[in-house]
């Protein structure tokens, strides 16, 4: 994201992260029936804030998303895509996947 600076984060557990304020009131706005499980707490908004604080415009950056498991698992390092939330956030924002999106909560 960003030029040659990769932002990087896993999915926050317990507490919900500070997010910039550009990301916080597009995630806001998505209706709490839409929203997905852990809505605004996944790597994508965390990786969103820090670059948007850098003040580095991502547009037309590239994302991608892995589950993290196990290593002997077989779904350790499988891409993953984009759930609701983060949808709207690279809809939004002009992301490009770089691995497949998935639909779902």
């Amino acid at each position: 994201m960003g030029g040659t600076k990769i932002y990087k984060s896993t999915s926050i557990k317990g507490k919900k992260p500070v997010l910039h304020k550009s990301v916080q009131r597009i995630l806001n706005f998505i209706p709490k029936r839409h929203r997905s499980n852990g809505h605004g707490s996944c790597g994508l908004p965390v990786c969103l804030t820090e670059a948007l604080n850098d003040k580095v415009d991502v547009r037309g950056s590239r994302v991608a998303a892995y589950t993290i498991a196990r290593p002997h698992k077989p779904t350790h390092l499988r891409p993953w895509g984009a759930f609701i939330s983060c949808a709207v956030l690279t809809r939004w924002f002009g992301l490009l996947w770089a691995v497949r999106e998935v639909k779902g909560k």
